[in-house]
């Protein structure tokens, strides 16, 4: 393992012992940090959109550069907790999810947090948004009439909802085929959670992984057609057709969730707590899709995570 370190102030050898124990298993880590908050050179053009507590101690959604610098918090609600940021394919918009009166909804909102707009109907619920890579639909979940977790789309302004799953199971954590044309998403409906496909008129059905384990988080790239998703509190990587299964993260000091594909197919991001339980505190991380040069973006005693990547520079 080569892992290069340059820190600076009384946090730095609480860093460096947390870095060399987790987030990182043998892979390659390279951190650059300071008191101000770090920066992970990468050439990467865009922003990443994620969930932190910083500032306020409630869930907003935030974005910064893909090198962890230039962070801004876009909801600026903190009365209200918001998560699961979506960019649009053009990286103009996000959708997300606020808890509002206990009930979490979907809203909108530009790159540059105006024109927030709920559209979820009343008396419904909406929330693990994801905008499809043609931007003409928004997957997500809803406990549909107070049943159980459902697989839903709507139009972008919420218009037109569409229920595709109708089963007593928890159907979760949808994300869009490259083609925009198939949903991924993770079910419980034979026990454990596995990862399910489906077309959007609900054919095909197919169960893609048979895991002990819980696997969930997927998301689909749409350059190089790879899904990477988390089990375990490690990520995994495989083919469209669930084939090809294999460890990026296999840490046992750490808690790996949430990854998302960066635009271009050559980087992931994903959240990463130092053990295997989120009260340590997630940060957002990057790395090449080969699980090496593994990059800290956030640093501080905040929660940051579910990280999810525009196109683009914004």
């Amino acid at each position: 393992m080569r892992t290069a370190l340059l820190i600076t102030g009384v946090a730095g050898l609480a860093l460096c012992v947390a870095m060399l124990a987790g987030c990182g298993g043998s892979a390659e880590v390279s951190v650059i940090a300071s008191d101000a908050g770090s920066v992970a050179p990468c050439a990467i053009n865009g922003r990443i959109a994620f969930v932190s507590n910083r500032n306020t101690g409630q869930p907003q959604i935030w974005s910064m550069k893909t090198d962890g610098t230039g962070r801004r918090d876009l909801s600026q609600s903190p009365g209200t907790p918001d998560s699961s940021p979506s960019w649009s394919p053009d990286g103009s918009k996000l959708v997300f999810s606020r808890t509002q009166g206990g009930v979490r909804r979907l809203y909108t909102m530009k790159a540059d947090g105006s024109n927030q707009t709920g559209i979820t109907p009343g008396g419904y619920s909406g929330y693990s948004p994801a905008w499809s890579p043609d931007g003409s639909r928004i997957a997500f979940v809803s406990n549909y009439s107070g049943g159980g977790a459902e697989i839903c789309t709507c139009k972008p302004d919420g218009s037109d909802w569409k229920r595709l799953t109708n089963n007593p199971a928890e159907d979760t954590n949808p994300a869009w085929s490259p083609d925009s044309q198939r949903l991924l998403f993770a079910s419980n409906r034979l026990g454990n959670m596995d990862l399910y496909v489906m077309k959007l008129d609900r054919s095909g059905l197919t169960r893609l992984t048979h895991h002990s384990g819980d696997d969930i988080e997927p998301t689909w790239s749409g350059v190089t057609g790879k899904i990477v998703f988390s089990c375990d509190n490690d990520l995994f990587i495989m083919d469209p057709d669930g084939s090809h299964r294999r460890h990026l993260t296999n840490s046992p000091y750490a808690s790996e969730r949430y990854p998302c594909w960066a635009p271009s197919g050559s980087r992931i991001a994903y959240a990463c707590a130092t053990n295997k339980y989120p009260s340590a505190g997630y940060d957002v991380y990057t790395m090449k899709a080969d699980g090496t040069d593994r990059r800290r973006l956030t640093l501080g005693d905040a929660l940051d995570w579910m990280p999810n990547w525009a196109v683009g520079t914004l």
